[in-house]
């Protein structure tokens, strides 16, 4: 799956501007290979969030600017410790995260993360 979507700018967090995509208001995304994943179930609490973040083979996609990208290794670990700040109350005021669990007809697990501020 990696390489399907453009590298990250490493250290953006926020964009301010263009339009988001909207996965977690859609329900659904069409990754570069056409590959569909379909949202499960209700947006993720917290504890299911950090759950699936810490498995095995899931992958996760960031958004937070127009173009979504997957995070891996440390950068994984950085949104993780973003979310967690968030999730404590101990984040900048006007941040967000909002987390959905997307599955494609493969089964694969893929957690959207929208990242606002």
């Amino acid at each position: 799956m990696s390489g399907l979507i453009r590298p990250h700018v490493r250290g953006m967090m926020c964009a301010m501007d263009g339009e988001h995509p909207r996965l977690l208001r859609d329900r659904q995304w069409t990754d570069a290979r056409g590959t569909q994943w379909r949202m499960r179930g209700p947006r993720l609490d917290p504890k299911q969030a950090r759950r699936l973040l810490r498995r095995d083979g899931v992958l996760v996609l960031l958004v937070n600017s127009p173009d979504p990208h997957l995070v891996e290794g440390d950068e994984r670990e950085e949104l993780l410790a973003r979310m967690d700040e968030f999730w404590a109350e101990r984040a900048q005021p006007m941040a967000d995260f909002i987390v959905g669990d997307f599955r494609n007809d493969d089964y694969e697990v893929l957690v959207v993360v929208q990242e606002s501020c």
